[in-house]
């Protein structure tokens, strides 16, 4: 009974409706995504800020009693991720560029990108924020003067717990990342996060985040076929480190041969 309030609840602040039956392969059906993602309180926004909070702040202590960052990218201990280019350091990555173009145009069957840059283990952010090019766009991005240098530290932070498998399966739920895993075989799987700067002079250090897990058929089997794609969209506040009081939104959701139309209904 509270299962279907739950989800009763969290169906309706969205505006959505399930008709009819749907194909959805190795995953949870909708229902099952939507209540983990509602959670207790039926408030996805709310789940998604304390799932990422509660990772972070367990990869801080983890850190400080010198056991580690436990934050592995999704896909990263499964062996998924490409090994990085014949002939090419994965040593030193930030004043390499010519490697970092190489791993932007990497494709295959599972990546894992940090705003376009396929990056192959969570240590990778790390390199990828003190790469000079990167760090220059963004401050252009965002008018020249507005961002700070020192942010990039909280932003790999930011990027590693997005991208990393222990958040997606607070978010998602288990079942629904080993059916992500288990896809990998038949699609190209990519999770994706990405930061737009703010324009806003009064609040330059709140930039946009989006987050996508997302699964298309390989060689094209059944047309444009997503067994799953999942997004986020969210905004934050870099120089205080919070999120700010806007919602998360939940961007997308395709599961087998439904979509959740966000501002209408689950629909074929």
């Amino acid at each position: 009974m509270k299962i279907h309030r739950l989800l009763s609840v969290s169906l309706a602040m969205f505006g959505w409706s399930i008709t009819g039956g749907f194909v959805y392969g190795d995953y949870p059906t909708p229902e099952k995504i939507l209540e983990h993602l509602a959670g207790d309180e039926g408030d996805i926004s709310a789940r998604f800020k304390r799932s990422f909070c509660e990772v972070r702040e367990e990869a801080a202590k983890s850190r400080i009693s010198g056991q580690g960052d436990p934050r592995k990218l999704v896909g990263e201990k499964e062996l998924f991720l490409l090994p990085p280019k014949e002939g090419v350091s994965s040593e030193r990555l930030a004043d390499n560029e010519g490697h970092w173009s190489r791993r932007y145009f990497v494709s295959g069957d599972f990546l894992v990108k940090i705003d376009g840059l396929t990056v192959q283990k969570s240590e990778d952010i790390d390199e990828l924020m003190r790469y000079k090019q990167y760090c220059d766009e963004f401050a252009i991005a965002t008018e020249r003067g507005c961002w700070k240098y020192e942010w990039h530290g909280d932003l790999a932070d930011i990027f590693k717990t997005l991208a990393s498998e222990a958040f997606a399966e607070r978010l998602l739920g288990k079942a629904t990342v080993d059916a992500f895993y288990r896809q990998t075989k038949y699609s190209r799987t990519t999770v994706y996060v990405f930061v737009y700067p703010s324009f806003d002079s009064t609040c330059p250090s709140t930039v946009s985040f989006c987050l996508m897990y997302r699964q298309v058929l390989k060689g094209g089997q059944g047309g444009c076929f997503y067994p799953m794609w999942i997004g986020f969209n969210f905004r934050y506040d870099i120089e205080n480190n919070r999120f700010t009081n806007t919602p998360v939104k939940l961007s997308t959701l395709r599961v087998g041969t439904r979509c959740v139309d966000t501002k209408k209904s689950i629909k074929n």
